[in-house]
């Protein structure tokens, strides 16, 4: 049985967005596909597709499951818009992956480390968690957001940077002035 998280590929990667599996041609490969509505749905909660035997099993034996409550309608609703605008409106997901190529290379030729991955979530790995921490209150004062990830959501520290297709190639020009000045601080420690 092969269980795959799409929760960075769906919405982003394949001809239709519908994530890694389809990206790589293997949609009938793959058994139980879960999801996350917080990154390309832009809401909150998730999903798990597959047969209906096995989600009457989930339903039953999901500790995570039993005790919740269903999503609340508007969520629903943004999420259907997503999926809609998803298989109407391929450019965003063109104009995204750009965005993503364009931050990563930029970042390469900086000289960070990047976590590998094709999506627009991007992983610069930073080399202790206080300095991680550090360097994400340097940006926020810099007016630019990234999500510091640290132990044991990972294996080592990182920074999280989340690409949109309405980025603009002057914002990711700002990540990467920002970026560059952090590698002149002695006092932030980054590899």
């Amino acid at each position: 049985v092969l269980y795959l998280d799409e929760a960075h590929s769906v919405g982003v990667l394949g001809e239709r967005g519908r994530g890694v599996a389809e990206h790589f041609g293997l949609e009938d490969d793959v058994h139980i596909v879960m999801g996350t509505f917080s990154k390309s749905f832009a809401a909150v909660g998730g999903f798990v597709a597959s047969t209906a035997p096995v989600i009457e099993y989930l339903r039953h034996v999901s500790r995570s499951y039993i005790f919740s409550a269903s999503l609340p309608p508007p969520v629903v609703e943004t999420v259907r818009a997503a999926l809609r605008i998803i298989a109407e409106e391929p450019e965003r997901r063109q104009t995204l992956m750009a965005n993503a190529d364009y931050a990563r290379a930029g970042l390469l030729d900086l000289g960070f480390r990047m976590h590998p991955g094709k999506t627009p979530i991007l992983g610069v790995a930073v080399s202790d968690e206080p300095g991680t921490c550090r360097i994400f209150h340097e940006l926020l004062a810099e007016g630019v957001y990234v999500n510091p990830v640290l132990p044991p959501a990972v294996q080592t520290p990182l920074l999280r940077i989340s690409l949109q297709a309405t980025h603009s190639r002057a914002q990711i020009d700002r990540l990467f002035a920002a970026m560059a000045s952090l590698k002149k601080r002695p006092d932030l420690i980054t590899v």
